[in-house]
């Protein structure tokens, strides 16, 4: 007689597998819904996002947009990124996730893109996306539209042009310092004035210049100490002039720069006035000779002869005008008339006030 087959182990066993698989299907199921969960969550930070989000794998074809992205081109997942946003047939030369793709940073570039009939400007910011080894897998980019700053960049750009320009089309030297003392901007006519070398200028700044053009002005000691002076009372205006060593005067104006209502420093202005002072002085010397040639007139200005009229005694004078004789007196000469009645004179057209005046005389 056969001897029974025992089952009852390999059914134990079964039951164990049987609940361990249903622990493991359990365990997946949470985990499924757990990564569920996470996805949901990443999505829904990536769709919160105000720029356009871009996935992108490592051979350039998009594998998700955000709902901004999708918005603004339409869907292009398993698309290739260039030919859907570029309408290029390869990659682009400047793509940025080319060069994350490199060296595993963050890159970031600026471009033009044009969104339906909208033509913008745009940072694309591009950074690696890796699995769980480590392994480079696909590329995360960010699109953010700066069209509004990179306007007030060019217009900034063309006032500082225009600035500029202005700047190197006056005559006079212009210095802007912030208030530390730091250059912020000068003309090439301010280089000329004080022959500072542009490197000196652009490498070491204001501190470094002015060291440099003390060995030129008379008196240095004089000229430092008012400019650190002017440093220390920021809102002082002041007018010179410096005496430089080669025999050059130059007016130095300064005034507070402000900017909407703020102080932002120091304006230096100096202009070249050595013709107008050496014709100052000439015309000093020339007036000082005239002065004293009038002098040398005044001191004989009556010699010679004089032609007076015998019955009203007015005299003629150079240009053969006749003219009183006190009015010649007093241009040929430095006398001051005071007038009076002379004793004759009132006795013949005043003769009763003569007879008051001299009662002796009657």
């Amino acid at each position: 007689m056969n001897k029974k087959t025992d089952y009852s182990g390999l059914e134990q066993y079964n039951n164990a597998l049987e609940n361990k698989c249903a622990e493991l299907h359990n365990d997946l199921e949470a985990l499924l819904k757990k990564l569920g969960e996470e996805k949901a969550k990443s999505e829904d930070i990536i769709a919160a996002i105000g720029d356009p989000v871009i996935i992108i794998d490592t051979d350039y074809r998009v594998l998700y947009q955000n709902k901004i992205a999708d918005g603004l081109f339409g869907d292009n997942t398993g698309q290739c990124c260039y030919a859907a946003y570029q309408g290029r047939k390869e990659v682009c030369l400047e793509c940025a996730l080319t060069q994350t793709w490199q060296d595993g940073r963050i890159h970031k570039i600026e471009k033009i893109m044009t969104y339906g009939n909208d033509t913008k400007y745009v940072e694309i910011a591009a950074s690696p996306l890796k699995d769980s080894t480590g392994k480079l897998v696909a590329g995360i980019e960010i699109i953010r539209d700066i069209t509004k700053r990179k306007l007030v960049e060019q217009e900034l750009q063309k006032t500082n042009f225009l600035l500029k320009a202005v700047l190197e089309s006056t005559t006079d030297g212009i210095l802007a310092v912030d208030p530390e003392g730091r250059l912020l901007t000068y003309n090439q006519r301010f280089v000329e004035i004080w022959q500072i070398p542009s490197h000196i200028l652009e490498q070491y700044g204001d501190d470094k210049a002015l060291e440099y053009v003390l060995d030129q002005v008379q008196h240095p000691e004089a000229f430092l100490q008012k400019v650190k002076d002017l440093y220390r009372s920021p809102d002082v205006t002041d007018l010179d002039v410096i005496f430089f060593k080669d025999g050059r005067s130059i007016e130095r104006y300064t005034r507070p720069l402000v900017i909407n209502g703020s102080n932002k420093g120091r304006v230096w202005s100096f202009r070249d006035i050595t013709k107008f002072s050496q014709a100052e002085e000439e015309k000093t010397e020339l007036v000082d000779e005239l002065q004293k040639a009038l002098a040398e007139v005044k001191r004989y200005p009556l010699s010679g002869f004089l032609p007076i009229c015998s019955h009203c005694k007015n005299i003629r004078d150079n240009d053969g005008q006749w003219i009183q004789i006190e009015a010649y007196i007093s241009k040929h000469s430095e006398a001051v008339f005071t007038h009076g009645i002379c004793p004759e004179c009132i006795k013949m057209f005043h003769p009763e006030q003569y007879k008051t005046i001299y009662p002796q005389n009657r």
